[in-house]
């Protein structure tokens, strides 16, 4: 190959990179809405426009971070899951960036040849199911998912010999970002620390990084600790009361099934995707296998990869803690997993050139990724056609109804419909079925200290706040009932929604 065409080689980043960009816009944007978005982008309305915070004046289960960023980005449109995707989606590209960063330094020594393998890797990520299922939708991952990889970069600059200060606080206040926009990231915080104290460097040095570590988490921590100095009961019901035992409670109740086992099941299922396989082969081949049938000890001495395996039992561990398992829970190992494999194969390199096998193993790779991909891509014409699309589809059902309801509150299971079009939502149900489901599984007193309003509640509620009109979505759920019984016995009139959004329940003039 010439001179020339190999200088060009780091021209395939930036060409992979922006059509990664163009690919997650689309196909983001361009995707159905999935009823778990309508809590995050609620609870940002809610705050941006009438400055009401979770914990305080309503029920909410998750950590706080992204209520303030989403509150942020709601002043400046009023279409709040476009505006909330497309964060999310500039989130998800930063991290493949990051990712094609990452991989590039690992190669250095492979000169421009590194700007190939960085591509290639960051192509094969990006094809990843769980990355596609998860990324771009306004949930709490991506953007928690990118400060814990820029976290993780932030750490391994740190502790090079001409690193500045900087970059341990950096990790810090990155990992505090994190965990404080979802709570599954929190055990990250361990081996974070266990690194900063034991990876080279003197002891008072360690030590030192340890502290600038914990100075950085703590003040990028401070609105979740001002939420729980405010409201420490209901922090505490809300986060852990009501994810834990009373979701237990309400899938016992309705699914009943050995939880343990479906936990360490549901990792089986997503092997089965072949895309997903050849991510945890490699891993366990080169992260693993390689190191312990060549000079381990030589091999955890060298602190990407290290570092990379001390942090990935604790990623997994973040991953099981939520009940049920889902899908888009395995993010949160995801690079980790590449990254190990990366530096694996990075270190084998450094012993004996692999040229070669390298680019022949993520040929391979590629192939069995886009042939799974290509089995799954959406029509054209469906990518094609934004009007189409759920973000542009619900704003308009959404003005539609607040045209009808009028100023008054809207009673619902899906708020993000009404708080579309500007209409306003009763923020005991700012989570949707959420709260509403779990409910009967609190005790009164826990549903009356929490907030918590359940069919007991209903008619006390609607009595002292009646409703501007009831919404629901079709097809109805079996959750709704309640609220349709209310509208029956109460004369209320129908109208059916545009864009097949549901149904508007107004009460008589």
């Amino acid at each position: 190959m010439s001179r020339n065409s190999s200088k060009s080689w780091w021209l395939a980043g930036p060409l992979i990179l922006g059509l990664l960009l163009v690919s997650l816009g689309l196909g983001c944007l361009g995707r159905g809405y999935n009823y778990d978005e309508g809590q995050f982008v609620a609870a940002g309305a809610l705050f941006a426009r009438e400055g009401l915070l979770p914990y305080l004046d309503y029920p909410y289960f998750h950590l706080p971070n992204l209520v303030f960023v989403y509150a942020a980005l709601f002043t400046t449109n009023d279409f709040l899951l476009l505006t909330a995707r497309s964060f999310n989606i500039v989130c998800a590209w930063v991290l493949l960036l990051l990712i094609y960063r990452m991989v590039a330094a690992a190669f250095g020594a492979m000169g421009e040849k590194r700007w190939l393998i960085a591509a290639a890797v960051t192509l094969f990520f990006a094809l990843q199911p769980i990355f596609r299922f998860t990324a771009g939708r306004a949930w709490n991952h991506d953007f928690a998912m990118l400060a814990s990889v820029a976290a993780f970069a932030c750490l391994l600059r740190a502790i090079e010999p001409d690193a500045g200060r900087r970059w341990m606080a950096a990790s810090g206040v990155l990992l505090g970002l994190a965990s404080g926009t979802r709570l599954t990231f929190l055990p990250l915080v361990a081996p974070f620390f266990l690194l900063a104290l034991t990876l080279p460097g003197s002891v008072s040095a360690r030590y030192r990084g340890a502290l600038r570590l914990a100075a950085g988490f703590g003040v990028a921590l401070l609105p979740t600790l001002a939420l729980f100095a405010a409201a420490p009961a209901a922090f505490i019901f809300d986060n852990f009361t009501a994810n834990g035992s009373l979701n237990i409670s309400y899938r016992q109740a309705t699914k009943p099934r050995p939880i343990l086992l479906q936990k360490l099941l549901y990792p089986v299922q997503e092997l089965k995707r072949p895309a997903t396989l050849v991510l945890v082969a490699g891993f366990l081949v080169f992260a693993c296998w390689q190191p312990l049938r060549r000079d381990w000890r030589a091999a955890l001495r060298w602190p990407p990869l290290a570092a990379t395996l001390v942090i990935l039992p604790f990623a997994l561990f973040g991953a099981v803690m939520p009940t049920p398992s889902y899908r888009q829970y395995y993010y949160l190992p995801l690079p980790f997993l590449l990254l190990g494999a990366v530096y694996g194969v990075a270190r084998l390199y450094q012993a004996q050139p692999y040229h070669r096998r390298i680019f022949i193993g993520l040929g391979l790779a590629l192939l069995i990724s886009l042939g799974h991909f290509a089995s799954n891509l959406r029509s054209f014409e469906e990518l094609t056609s934004p009007e189409r699309w759920a973000v542009f589809s619900l704003h308009r059902a959404g003005q539609e109804l607040a045209r009808h309801a009028g100023p008054g509150p809207v009673l619902t299971l899906e708020p993000l419909v009404p708080l579309e079009g500007g209409a306003r939502i009763f923020p005991q149900f700012a989570t949707g079925m959420f709260a509403w489901r779990i409910a009967p599984f609190a005790t009164a007193g826990e549903r009356q200290a929490h907030d918590f309003v359940g069919p007991e509640e209903l008619p006390g509620l609607l009595q002292t706040t009646p409703p501007a009109a009831i919404f629901e979505r079709t097809p109805q759920s079996a959750l709704e009932e309640p609220l349709v019984r209310h509208a029956r016995d109460n004369g209320y009139s129908e109208i059916i929604l545009p864009e097949e959004a549901g149904f508007l329940l107004l009460p008589p003039p």
